[in-house]
């Protein structure tokens, strides 16, 4: 490998024990595709001077815990936008709160990320939670209408970040108590819309 400045190419076969990278370096020029969950750059990241832009279709998939330990996986998608087609999304805000996943469009660019780019546990599926459009927070009717700009006004390049459902068991004892779940059956899951007086308001509580 050629050496430039502070920079030296080293090939993973010759460093001792098992190698696992932090991210890929010149991804544009790739021979294969990599779905392992690690940022994908376009050329050096920008402390070595590179743009630091991250490849078509990568994923960084991270984790996220309460204080109860309770894990849902967080991951960030970066879509190169092909003005022919649209996201190909659809979304639930009726709480104004989380935006919710509600179907994937089989002809999207979304369903395409799916199918050829996500790597493991970062495929955006109905039920995750929309956290950011471009990097912004908000409401999840102001995350809904940054979508629609999305399909008004294409960018070259859009960046969501979403969370997955943390995955609980729980064994409770109802003692002749309601369980206080108030439930909402959607097409692919069921989504819990508000604790009321109940088992489970004492189990968080």
């Amino acid at each position: 490998f050629e050496r430039e400045g502070d920079l030296c190419g080293v090939a993973a076969g010759n460093l001792p024990g098992r190698f696992a990278p932090d991210f890929h370096l010149f991804y544009s020029d790739r021979i294969f595709t990599l779905r392992d969950g690690k940022p994908h750059l376009k050329d050096l990241p920008t402390d070595y001077e590179g743009s630091g832009e991250r490849e078509k279709g990568t994923a960084m998939v991270t984790r996220c815990e309460d204080s109860r330990g309770m894990c849902g996986g967080c991951y960030d998608t970066v879509l190169h936008w092909d003005a022919k087609k649209q996201l190909g999304m659809a979304v639930d805000v009726s709480d104004d709160v989380h935006c919710l996943v509600l179907g994937i469009i089989d002809t999207g660019l979304l369903a395409e990320y799916n199918r050829t780019f996500a790597p493991p546990g970062a495929a955006v599926e109905p039920g995750h939670r929309l956290l950011a459009v471009q990097g912004h927070r908000g409401s999840a009717c102001e995350l809904a209408n940054s979508l629609s700009m999305l399909d008004c006004e294409p960018p070259s390049i859009v960046q969501l970040s979403f969370q997955q459902p943390a995955v609980m068991i729980l064994d409770v004892s109802k003692d002749g108590e309601e369980l206080g779940l108030a439930l909402e059956a959607m097409k692919e899951f069921v989504a819990v819309r508000a604790i009321k007086d109940g088992v489970f308001k004492q189990f968080n509580e």
